[in-house]
């Protein structure tokens, strides 16, 4: 390539640093099971965050199928298009690890309450499996002496379909995240644009022609 056909590497303002921080501290969360409240730190940034922070950059977007498959197709062929946030792939797999991630959140919580009475729900079901004349914050967890046999076992039908959907749906998110690893690093290599240390800086060093994908519908 001659000096005329270079061209001059700008440098954007692309992930605020909420983003940033949510990547990160989501990273270490989902590895300890501790990530609700940075979840729901999250959905409330998607409505006040910057342009590239928001539901519109991320959410599936009428024809967003299809420019997966072209974009996609691109990859392939060694000329993907650069964007400034997310290409249409990674929308469809940040909206797919946010499902996953709610999916989690709500299960555990009805599994906690279930289980061992963790707030929010815990103090609703001693109060209901709780047997006659036991004060149900008596109740310990995994312990059957002083509950209401019938309704125990009415307890128990209720939350099997919750505790099996939490487990498959983390070992579906541990495969997402190791393939969004694996994502991230190619895209770095065929795209460019400094896409592992925007998650640090919030930039991006891209050059030439961009597209946004925020400004589809």
């Amino acid at each position: 390539m001659n000096a005329s056909q270079k061209q001059e590497i700008k440098i954007y303002k692309v992930w605020d640093l909420p983003v940033r921080l949510f990547h990160w501290v989501n990273f270490l969360s989902v590895i300890s099971l501790l990530f609700v409240v940075n979840l729901l730190t999250r959905f409330a940034w998607a409505f006040i965050g910057n342009r590239y922070a928001r539901w519109s950059a991320f959410l599936p977007y009428r024809g967003g199928l299809s420019d997966a498959r072209r974009y996609a197709e691109a990859v392939r062929q060694g000329q993907p298009q650069a964007y400034l946030g997310h290409n249409p792939l990674g929308r469809l797999a940040v909206t797919l690890l946010l499902l996953l991630m709610t999916t989690m959140a709500v299960t555990g919580l009805v599994r906690a309450g279930t289980d061992i009475y963790f707030p929010p729900f815990g103090s609703w079901v001693q109060g209901y499996i709780a047997a006659d004349q036991v004060p149900p914050p008596s109740l310990k967890p995994y312990d059957e002496t002083l509950v209401d046999a019938e309704k125990f076992q009415a307890l128990k039908a209720f939350k099997s379909p919750f505790g099996k959907v939490h487990l498959y749906t983390a070992y579906t998110l541990l495969g997402m995240l190791l393939l969004h690893i694996a994502a991230v690093i190619v895209t770095e290599k065929k795209e460019g644009g400094a896409i592992i240390s925007a998650m640090f800086t919030g930039k991006k060093y891209l050059s030439g022609r961009l597209l946004d994908a925020t400004n589809q519908e």
